[in-house]
């Protein structure tokens, strides 16, 4: 009977560490996939965060793709899957972002309405570097700036010379909006930090004032009265909305836009603009449609 019950003993113990070995599989198995699950997330992160920065105190960083910079022409600008996370909140919006965005807003503009343009942010890349204002007058030939009214240029306060043999040293850590108004003849720089553009943006008029067919009397004015951003992130946005209402206000009152009317900008209806056009894109990576302007 002593025997009986020791082999039963023995069997059953057999029989739990069978089981528990199976389990304790399981759980290693889970803890194994769970960790490459966080690996590959925490890869990703830091893919996302060398690229535009993190909002710790560490400098943003704008890179401009290559696609991008080799689009230098107007060409429409198609916005790749990984690049939707720009539009959403917390994330500093690259050129592309910028870039579709005006572009949707030139589709909502009135078939008869050849006075309004902007420049690519990929385009405006190209003052830092050495070409000459003679050079634009011939290169921008094509974007008959002489004839635009109302002209929108993305800045940002890369200064890197613009190289197509090293295209990814091309970088930045804020934008502002550079405007030229022909009927007052002047460049008008609107900063959601107030005035840290105001190198680049002086520099983008005195090489394109040419190209504009400005003279030499043209002004240049920093807009004291621009909405400022309250986070570390939303600059993109904020010049994507100033462009958006400055041509709306253009459309309707043949001006520029006031300062009881700049003051209508606030970080909310940022907020929900910016909603609106990562929606928009993800419907459509090119967002074309003009429905969110």
């Amino acid at each position: 009977g002593e025997a009986r019950m020791s082999l039963w003993i023995a069997m059953s113990r057999s029989r739990y560490l069978r089981v528990s070995g199976t389990a304790l599989q399981c759980v290693l198995g889970c803890v194994a996939l769970w960790s490459l699950r966080r690996l590959c997330a925490m890869i990703l992160h830091q893919k996302w965060r060398w690229w535009k920065g993190a909002d710790d105190g560490t400098k943003p960083e704008l890179r401009l793709s290559k696609q991008t910079m080799q689009k230098a022409r107007r060409d429409r600008v198609t916005l790749e899957q990984e690049e939707l996370v720009c539009f959403c909140a917390g994330n500093w919006m690259n050129d592309s972002c910028v870039e579709i965005w005006l572009e949707n807003l030139m589709d909502t503009l009135p078939d008869d309405r050849r006075d309004i343009c902007f420049i690519s942010p990929s385009a405006m890349q190209m003052i830092p570097g050495r070409w000459t204002p003679d050079f634009f007058v011939q290169d921008w030939a094509e974007l008959r700036l002489p004839e635009m009214d109302l002209t929108l240029m993305p800045v940002n306060d890369c200064e890197t010379e613009f190289s197509e043999d090293d295209l990814d040293v091309v970088a930045g850590s804020h934008w502002g909006l550079l405007v030229y108004f022909r009927p007052l003849n002047t460049f008008r720089m609107y900063d959601s930090l107030g005035s840290s553009l105001r190198p680049q943006c002086l520099k983008a008029a005195s090489k394109l004032s040419a190209a504009f067919g400005a003279g030499d009397d043209f002004s240049f004015e920093v807009e004291g009265s621009a909405p400022r951003q309250e986070n570390s992130y939303d600059c993109g946005a904020y010049v994507c909305v100033l462009a958006e209402e400055l041509t709306r206000c253009f459309l309707a009152n043949k001006r520029l836009m006031g300062e009881g009317e700049l003051r209508g900008i606030t970080p909310e209806k940022v907020r929900l603009r910016r909603e609106e056009m990562r929606h928009l894109a993800g419907r459509d990576p090119q967002a074309r449609g003009g429905a969110a302007a």
